[in-house]
Parts: structure tokens; C-alpha cells; sequence
């Protein structure tokens, strides 16, 4: 078993036995949240990755994977006990009252090819986040063009290719008892939002929801506008950007006129950039380098399907374009990122709702 400790705050990052993986600073009020894995291996074990939010808590790989190149695939076996791992991470009362999504990730997929038999895949058996238990059957198994099967039993939910996510959504009742988000609410410190790693080149984040594969996707390129949109819908337990406070004062010389750039025609269930969008977000990140601007980053996704993981989706969007502005140069502190969650405010086709808007919000 893998024990982390998760706090947005503090984090010091270590590697043991091939495995990296986050570490924290103690703190009270800290809720275990264990994940049991299983898997398939060929040519080396399934890799995993696990976010809370769009924050990573942890990663590493399934090593007693079963090798299907000399023991066949795990559908062959009535009992996976020796080829499961389980991975517990600590987690901050305060930041689990902020009901956000876990979700696992698998990174390295390979397949040998049809009827070969070798393949190498990840399986979430179960998560349990403190009291509450969540079984694969109440996961969700998101791919990047649309819901693949979300196995129940002793298969768990299978993650077939690197675009495969199982996200795990927060009960109607959050993650936390009522009594312990009372306490939290009251006594807990509020947690200072971890700067955001900056995005490799030429690779975007995954979204981690589904709008439905029917939804036509949008021709190439996207739009952009300068009209200030209505401020978004209030969505029950939303999730909130990993960006901190803004605590920076800008330049008493600054000259941050409001403006609102809108960027739409993202691809169906994904957060990358439309490439049209990019010249217009690079000038905008010029100029507020340059003049001690703070932005307003606000994500949105369609109104089709699941409320929560169009939730999860629109943050991922924003998050995509706020990595963006801070690699032009924009100081993560300047940056705001909220989710706007799903919407039909910019029309009644999904494909518009499908956006960022980015606000200067303060001037001179």
C-alpha cells in the first residue's frame, strides 16, 4: 500500500521504489482516500495517474499486473487479489468540502495487435474516500469521443487507451459528513491553491467529462469575441481552480482596460486549444504581462450530459487556457480560474457553449 498526504498548500515531491508520487506536511482533519487498482501487462505494468480536481495527488504503476504475454488476460481469472494494488492518499477535510472529482488516469497504453492476445490495461476495482465507499458500477468511464463501458464485480472499471478516465463524483451529500464540513467550514484554515504545473509541449489537459458523442463536433477553428457575456449560472458545488488568491497589486501605471475575449470551438469532451484562438490569447497575455493586469479565466461546457462532469469539463477548459497565458508570461497570481459549468447562455447548438471567456477584471 502507498500512503501520500494532500494538501493544495504545501507539497514536497519524492520518489520511492520506482514510484513518484506527492508528498504533504501533516495537518488535522486529514480523510484517507484509498483507490484499489488492478491491471493488465505487456512489454511492462499499467501506469496510473490520480487527480483530485485538476490537481495530481498521485502516480505510479500496478507492478503485480498480470503479464499477458505468459498468463493471458485477468478476464481468464475467477479471483484478482494477486494482481491488485491499492494506493491511499491523505487528504485535507478542507479541500474535500470542496467536492470535486477524483479521477484515475492511464498513461501508457500498448496493445500487440488483433488477436495477439498481448495488451497492457488499467482497472479501478473501488475508491474509498473516508466513510464513503464508491464501487465501479457508480464510477464513470469517460473516453474522449464518448462513455465506454462501465464494467461492475470483480472487472472493475476498465481503462483501455491513454484517452480512457474513470472519474469518481462526490455523493449528493459531498464528500464529508455534514457534522465534519461544519467543523471544517469553522475551524479549518483556508488552503492556499497550489500553482498549476506548466503544460509540456504540443499536449493539452484531459477533459475529464462527457458531453454525449452524438453532439456534432465543431469544424476547424474556433471564434473569438470581445463582447462581455452575462455573468455565468451559479452551479451547486462547481469546482474551483487550483489558482491561489489573487494577493498581487498591479502597477499604479497600469492600463487595464475591461475587455472580455470569448474563445469557443473546442473539441467535443476535450480541453485543447483551438489553434485559430491562439494569437488573440498570446496578444492578451502580452499586454497584461506588460501592465500588471489580473485575469478572470472562466470555463464552460454544453448542457449534454452529466451535470457534474460537464462541471469537471469546463474547469479543465479553463485550466488549459491559464497554463496557456502563464507560459506567455503572465504571473500565476494575477490569474483567477473558475468553472462556469454547463450552459446554454451562448447558444442553443453545444458547440457554442463550448468556450473560455478570459476577463481583465481591474484597470488603472
Amino acid at each position: 500500500m502507498i500512503s501520500t498526504r494532500y494538501s493544495l498548500a504545501r507539497l514536497a515531491a519524492i520518489s520511492l521504489a520506482g514510484v513518484s508520487m506527492t508528498v504533504f506536511p501533516a495537518s488535522a482533519g486529514s480523510i484517507n482516500v484509498t483507490f484499489t487498482l488492478s491491471g493488465e501487462a505487456f512489454d511492462g505494468p499499467p501506469a496510473y495517474e490520480i487527480r483530485y480536481g485538476d490537481q495530481e495527488i498521485a502516480k505510479g504503476t500496478v507492478e503485480n499486473a498480470i503479464d499477458t504475454s505468459t498468463d493471458g488476460p485477468l478476464s481468464k481469472l475467477t479471483d484478482w487479489q494477486d494482481h491488485q494494488k491499492s494506493v491511499t492518499v491523505t487528504v485535507d477535510s478542507a479541500d474535500l468540502e470542496k467536492n470535486q472529482p477524483f479521477s484515475v488516469h492511464f498513461t501508457n497504453d500498448k496493445w500487440g495487435g488483433a488477436g495477439s492476445g498481448l495488451d497492457r490495461n488499467l482497472y479501478v476495482i473501488s475508491a474509498q474516500v473516508g466513510d464513503v465507499k464508491v464501487a465501479s458500477g457508480d464510477m464513470k468511464v469517460l473516453d474522449k469521443a464518448q462513455p465506454k463501458d462501465n464494467a461492475t464485480g470483480p472487472r472493475g472499471a476498465r481503462l483501455g487507451n491513454n484517452s480512457s478516465i474513470a472519474v469518481i463524483a462526490p455523493p449528493a451529500t459531498g464528500w464529508l459528513p455534514a457534522a465534519m464540513q461544519a467543523t471544517s467550514s469553522a475551524g479549518a484554515p483556508q488552503s492556499a491553491a497550489a500553482a498549476p504545473a506548466a503544460p509540456q509541449a504540443g499536449t493539452s489537459p484531459s477533459a475529464l467529462a462527457a458531453e454525449p458523442a452524438q453532439e456534432a463536433s465543431p469544424a476547424a477553428g474556433s471564434q473569438t469575441d470581445a463582447t462581455t457575456p452575462a455573468a455565468p449560472e451559479k452551479v451547486p458545488n462547481a469546482p474551483k481552480s487550483k489558482a491561489s488568491t489573487n494577493t498581487a497589486t498591479p502597477s499604479p501605471k497600469a492600463k487595464c482596460a475591461p475587455k472580455t475575449l470569448g474563445v469557443s470551438g473546442f473539441p467535443l469532451n476535450r480541453s485543447d486549444l483551438p489553434a485559430d484562438a491562439l494569437p488573440q490569447l498570446k496578444a492578451l497575455a502580452e499586454a497584461a504581462a506588460k501592465e500588471g493586469c489580473k485575469l478572470e479565466v472562466t470555463g464552460f461546457s454544453s448542457v449534454a450530459g452529466p451535470r457534474k462532469m460537464n462541471e469537471a469539463l469546463a474547469n479543465v477548459r479553463a485550466d488549459a487556457v491559464a497554463d496557456f497565458l502563464k507560459a506567455q508570461g503572465v504571473s500565476a497570481d494575477s490569474i483567477t480560474v473558475v468553472s462556469g459549468g454547463e450552459t446554454r447562455r451562448f447558444g442553443r447548438k453545444g458547440v457554442l457553449n463550448r468556450r473560455v471567456t478570459v476577463e481583465v477584471v481591474d484597470g488603472n
